[in-house]
């Protein structure tokens, strides 16, 4: 691995994409795996500054993760291939790609430039891995273009991930919230699995580990269709766990992972339960709230449950914040709590924590080992991390 490290000194936090060095890629031809989140102080993306020949290379092929390009594809929906000059190649869902090394035929570099949301739930890693495991059998160069974790570089939550149960959504033994960054991360993926990529991080300059972005709001930039809100991006690492269950994550409604529930779900009783702890403990607000899915689970039906959200500035702990919430729904609505298994388990990381639930252990027993794993995963991580 090599860093490259301009020497400008700026004021604002810059990105890898502003940071390129004049001169990087001229005369190479490049693959760009890339969408319409990854702006530069300019608010121009990647993709546009190639197409106007800013960084004098050769765009020969463009790679579209999960939602495409331009976000507009739903979770887990097909994402398209366009043909053209510079044909836009589809690697979402991955099961349908044909990863082999003629993806990356007649190109000097693959350049990544994938903002991510600091949850390992994000499946733009295990794209980036499986297109890079390409080049080994190529003369190809790989180049990742940094960016801040939205949601701090410091904080280490929820429970890890076994190697057993890496998947699309889990591409690495990661906890829940890791507090790297896409160019930490893929540095030390390349490292630990042995992978011998010739890699190239560009990092970002201004930032600081400890900035955050706020919990209410839009996000300057959508990162994904159901991750436009500051409270959103803060509680999905935590109640991106829904998704495993019969409960509704609040995809199709105004504020996707905020909002929790089901036509079958008698909140009061819980939210009186848990409102107080799960603020105290957590940093999460905890209140009753019935809504109407546009789209996904319960389409157009009545359901009950929760409105969560973050404090503000935000010091919340989703993690450990939806387990508590999940158990105390085990215990009250036996009878309609169901779980997707093999889902909620590659989101959990392990069966464990959903047969725990299940056999009726508290919250408090079913992460008592999550702090001695963020202490291992956090020296882990030390000799990866750039800023």
């Amino acid at each position: 691995m090599s860093l490259t490290s301009p020497d400008e000194a700026p004021t604002k936090v810059l990105v890898g994409l502003d940071r390129v060095p004049e001169g990087e890629w001229a005369g190479q031809k490049v693959a760009l795996l890339t969408n319409q989140a990854a702006v530069g102080q300019d608010r121009l993306t990647g993709l546009e500054r190639f197409r106007r020949g800013d960084f004098g290379a050769d765009l020969v092929r463009v790679f579209a993760p999960e939602h495409g390009i331009d976000l507009s594809v739903g979770p887990g929906e097909e994402v398209p291939s366009s043909p053209g000059r510079v044909p836009i190649i589809s690697l979402y869902p991955p099961g349908k790609v044909r990863w082999r090394p003629e993806l990356l035929e007649g190109v000097d570099n693959l350049v990544c430039d994938l903002p991510d949301c600091g949850a390992r739930y994000f499946s733009h890693l295990h794209t980036f891995l499986r297109l890079a495991e390409q080049v080994t059998a190529v003369e190809v160069k790989v180049t990742v273009l940094d960016r801040p974790n939205p949601i701090g570089g410091i904080d280490i939550q929820g429970n890890m991930l076994l190697p057993e149960w890496i998947s699309p959504i889990g591409a690495h033994p990661l906890p829940m919230r890791h507090g790297m960054t896409f160019g930490e991360l893929t540095t030390m993926v390349n490292q630990e699995r042995g992978l011998g990529i010739s890699l190239q991080v560009i990092p970002c300059a201004g930032w600081d580990r400890g900035a955050i972005a706020p919990a209410s709001g839009s996000l300057p930039v959508p990162l994904s269709p159901n991750l436009r809100l500051g409270e959103s991006l803060w509680l999905y690492p935590g109640t991106c766990l829904f998704e495993g269950t019969n409960l509704s994550e609040g995809r199709g409604t105004t504020a996707p992972f905020c909002f929790i529930g089901a036509p079958w779900v008698d909140s009061r009783s819980i939210v009186d339960a848990l409102r107080e702890p799960m603020e105290a403990l957590f940093g999460i607000g905890l209140e009753s709230a019935s809504f109407r899915p546009a789209g996904s689970k319960y389409c157009g039906q009545d359901c009950h449950g929760f409105r969560l959200s973050p404090a503000d500035p935000p010091k919340p702990d989703p993690c450990r914040a939806v387990v508590m919430l999940i158990c105390e729904l085990a215990a009250h609505h036996a009878d309609c709590l169901t779980f997707e298994e093999s889902f909620f388990d590659r989101l959990g990381g392990t069966d464990e924590l959903r047969k725990g639930i299940q056999s009726g252990m508290t919250w408090e027993e079913l992460t008592r080992t999550w702090d001695s794993a963020a202490d291992e995963f956090r020296s882990r991580r030390n000799p990866f991390l750039l800023y």
